[in-house]
């Protein structure tokens, strides 16, 4: 469980810095997307949160009402993570986009955002490195089945999300050229 935790504070802080630098390139340069891609890492960062609190409340001891402890506790997290990296991220993606849309604005800058996003996708990937150099450490078998048959579910949920990131990244970038 160690791995994962180095893995989760990794990427809250990645994730953090990401929003702030997104958020100061949506201010100055007026872009819909770019403020939608730093509410997006904010409900990454909140995500995080939430899979540090399933860590912590999964190493309670057991008691009476759970003799055999409360390991289900990081399941039940990483689902919770999960519903809300699609449900809020998405959510607020698609709002800005029908914003954009229907609303079209010229970009004052579009340099600046390139660099934003060209510093999101390194940044993510240190955090992608950090989690998957972990999950690395534990596996057993290939990568596909080791993904399969994982048993810390914040670990995997950190790869995806922050797999997923990446790409919306790019996406992001695809949408600005």
């Amino acid at each position: 469980m160690g791995e994962s935790v180095k893995a989760i504070w990794a990427a809250l802080v990645v994730n953090i810095v990401i929003c702030l630098v997104k958020l100061a390139a949506a201010l100055i340069t007026g872009s819909s997307a770019m403020l939608a891609e730093s509410f997006h890492s904010l409900a990454d960062s909140g995500n995080q949160l939430l899979l540090l609190i399933g860590q912590r409340l999964s190493m309670r001891p057991p008691d009476v009402q759970h003799p055999f402890g409360y390991g289900k506790e990081r399941f039940f997290w990483a689902f919770v993570v999960a519903i809300s990296m699609f449900a809020v991220g998405a959510t607020f993606s698609v709002y800005e986009g029908a914003k954009g849309f229907l609303q079209p604005h010229r970009i004052t800058n579009p340099t600046i955002n390139y660099i934003i996003l060209g510093l999101g996708i390194f940044l993510e990937s240190i955090a992608l490195r950090i989690a998957y150099k972990q999950f690395s450490a534990t596996r057993k078998f290939g990568i596909w089945r080791s993904l399969r048959e994982a048993k810390d579910p914040a670990l995997l949920t950190v790869i995806f999300e922050d797999s997923a990131a990446m790409v919306g990244i790019v996406l992001a970038l695809l949408g600005f050229f």
